[in-house]
């Protein structure tokens, strides 16, 4: 969950979410969106938090995880070309 703050940066994220919504990145639209999504769910008896995700909460979830492979392979890769 905090992957896309770790890559884009708390700064601009900070700086979008000042904005009306209707002004910010799709990005922090999504995130709005993931908030109120994440304050639906409720806790189970064991404290566990669990639930389907919509469609928003699936695609800001999925471009964390992309950008994530997408790091990691371009590492993997600059390390395969020097040895």
């Amino acid at each position: 969950m905090e992957y896309l703050v770790l890559t884009l940066g708390a700064g601009w994220g900070k700086s979008e979410i000042e904005k009306p919504l209707d002004e910010r990145h799709q990005i922090l639209q999504w995130y709005d969106r993931l908030c109120q999504f994440q304050r639906t769910l409720k806790r189970d008896d064991d404290g566990f938090v669990g639930g389907v995700p919509n469609g928003i909460t699936n695609a800001y979830m999925l471009l964390a995880f992309d950008l994530y492979v997408l790091r990691h392979y371009l590492a993997f890769n600059k390390r395969s070309l020097s040895d």
